[in-house]
């Protein structure tokens, strides 16, 4: 047991790190759970010296659920709490020059809202599981890596993956015995020395802007898993801004710098997807709860109830209020934000339950753009809101991934929940550390830790202080994608993105074309990521 714990605690920390960087870095958390699974089959035989063989397997799966917290936990942080950067910048470096504030003050948010998450998944466990029997695809596959006889393969694919990244960054960064091999960047070069598009309308020196190369395999990696999906909305949004946002700012807005247009016009767009979703989730949420009220009448109702009746409620409640409270939420502010978070945490569950997507973001949103009209909020507690709600629901859905694997392996709740909770309580101490060393490293808005979904949120709370024409623009911009069916947040990806990233994505999606099967590809480019993200944490230590 003491080597399943220390193996839970290893992989809580990887999951942090990586997924600390990626979530920041682009606009992508992928699932981290499949990875520790073929992470774990590397050390099969090292375990099998220290454990009984006919308890391996259960161990792996108590290790992965354990680790996979840390994965999710950190990808809400890294969504959602970069908003306050963008918010009040000078409010957020003087957080950063009190290290001990800023790591003990994301510290608190993520057990609070973790804590709740899980308090969540115990009350809507026996429902989804017993009752409904939902898939919850990721702990299916989870259990189906881990039972399966023939892992040796994927996990050399790993393997090889992890130590090809680690080549190329060693490789490119350079160390005390090799100089650095490969470029950090392609310098730019002029193309012509004017381009005239038409008589009265002159965009001046067009030049290929420096592309920067250092994380470009980690795009790839990503674009690959993610999909095809995602090439033609990014490609869309470079479009969008090189050709048309560029041009409509020279001929129209003549007055207005480029970045204002293009905070103006993303804003706009952020506006459109936002309505689109406040319209559409209040009625995901009343369904869910009339079906879940009409249940509570049935020979189950205990099994709903009864997690709300041990003293678990009441320590949450006291850590959750307790938290809250300290950032100055009034009594009524926590009811609305308890109340709202567990409803779409209830909601998003049942979505991930059938088709193995985690929507956070959508339902963050749906949660704060109300309380910026009902109450008063200052900047932190606008970014409260918004992290508490994708924290919550984020580790619910994990929670529930890794009790779908524990039903299928016949692993007891309670063992399970402890290994959930060990793994909630170290990502919450590591990911703060982990966060604070990135921002120092990196800074937000770079490149490097670009924080696009994080710029996108707070571009919808400050869409009112831009040019209004410019934001009606990027309004029905917004609105024709989405009758389009083309992703808003994605084309807005390629809008707000450094084009490398847009462009390494996009390779990453293409090459997905040259392979019959790219889902056997998949342990390779995950562990190129996974080594690239966690090369990127080390250089913010060192």
């Amino acid at each position: 047991m003491f080597l399943t714990v220390l193996t839970a605690v290893l992989f809580s920390l990887f999951s942090t790190a990586v997924l600390g960087y990626i979530s920041v870095a682009t606009p992508i958390g992928p699932f981290i759970a499949p990875t520790l699974v073929l992470i774990a089959s590397l050390f099969m035989p090292i375990i099998r010296v220290f454990s009984r063989s006919t308890g391996l397997n259960t161990q792996v799966m108590l290790a992965v659920a354990g680790g996979s917290v840390g994965g999710m936990l950190a990808t809400a942080i890294g969504f959602s709490f970069p908003t306050l950067r963008f918010l009040d910048v000078i409010l957020f470096d003087a957080w950063m020059a009190q290290p001990v504030f800023f790591i003990g003050a994301i510290f608190g948010l993520s057990l609070s809202a973790g804590l709740l998450g899980l308090l969540i998944a115990d009350f809507a466990e026996h429902r989804m599981l017993v009752e409904q029997q939902l898939a919850f695809p990721v702990g299916e596959l989870s259990y189906k890596m881990i039972v399966a006889q023939q892992q040796a393969r994927k996990a050399y694919q790993l393997l090889t993956g992890l130590l090809s990244s680690f080549l190329f960054s060693v490789l490119q960064s350079g160390i005390t015995f090799c100089k650095e091999w490969i470029p950090d960047c392609f310098t730019h070069r002029v193309i012509p020395e004017s381009l005239t598009l038409m008589n009265e309308l002159s965009i001046g020196v067009l030049t290929i802007p420096t592309i920067k190369f250092d994380l470009m395999p980690v795009y790839w990696a990503i674009g690959f898993i993610t999909g095809i999906e995602i090439m033609a909305p990014l490609f869309l949004g470079a479009v969008l801004k090189f050709v048309v946002a560029d041009t409509i700012n020279h001929v129209w807005f003549a007055d207005l710098s480029s970045m204002n247009f293009m905070l103006a016009f993303a804003s706009g767009m952020v506006v459109a997807g936002a309505l689109s979703g406040l319209v559409s989730t209040p009625q995901m949420l009343y369904k869910a709860m009339k079906k879940w009220w009409s249940t509570r009448g049935s020979g189950n109702w205990k099994h709903t109830i009864a997690p709300f009746l041990r003293l678990e409620t009441v320590v949450v409640a006291v850590v959750v209020l307790g938290y809250l409270t300290y950032f100055h939420f009034t009594l009524m502010q926590q009811i609305y934000l308890v109340l709202f978070t567990t409803m779409c945490a209830y909601q998003i569950m049942e979505i991930a339950g059938k088709i193995g997507l985690a929507q956070l973001g959508r339902f963050a949103t749906f949660v704060m753009v109300p309380a910026l009209f009902l109450f008063n909020l200052n900047p932190v507690q606008i970014t409260l809101i918004a992290t508490f709600v994708e924290i919550c629901c984020g580790v619910a859905v994990d929670v529930m991934f890794s009790r779908k694997m524990a039903q299928l392996g016949g692993i007891s709740n309670k063992t399970m929940r402890w290994f959930q909770l060990l793994g909630l309580v170290v990502s919450s101490l590591a990911i703060g550390v982990v966060f604070w060393f990135l921002c120092k490293r990196f800074g937000l808005g770079s490149p490097e830790f670009f924080a696009q979904r994080a710029q996108s949120r707070a571009l919808l709370v400050q869409s009112g202080m831009f040019n209004y024409w410019v934001l009606g623009l990027g309004f029905v911009t917004g609105y024709i994608l989405k009758w389009l069916h083309i992703n808003p947040m994605w084309v807005l990806g390629g809008l707000l993105m450094p084009l490398n990233i847009t462009l390494g994505l996009s390779t990453g999606a293409v090459l997905t074309k040259f392979t019959k099967t790219p889902d056997e590809w998949h342990p390779f480019w995950s562990g190129i990521f996974a080594a690239g993200s966690l090369w990127m944490v080390i250089k913010a230590f060192v």
